[in-house]
């Protein structure tokens, strides 16, 4: 079983990033949601907020958003960015 996460962040006019992390932490229709690697799949909508990426340094990385919407399957997230 694979304890890490594999992430994909697509931006309107920016490149995408993509990695793996420990953990995503995001605001989904105003409830945070933690993302860990081997999460149920789900589809959702996020809006306005911080997303954070836990980087292997113990450091996190954030990105503001406006909106978009995330979907979870097989130990990755992609995540759409609409607005940021």
């Amino acid at each position: 079983m694979n304890n890490r996460l594999k992430y994909k962040i697509i931006f309107p006019e920016l490149p995408a990033i993509e990695g793996e992390t420990d953990k995503l932490l995001l605001n989904s229709k105003g409830n945070p949601l933690t993302i860990l690697a081997n999460h149920a799949p789900m589809i959702g909508v996020i809006e306005k907020g911080v997303l954070k990426i836990n980087n292997d340094n113990g450091e996190s990385a954030e990105y503001n958003y406006y909106d978009g919407y995330f979907n979870v399957k097989e130990g990755s997230v992609i995540i759409n960015i609409l607005r940021h």
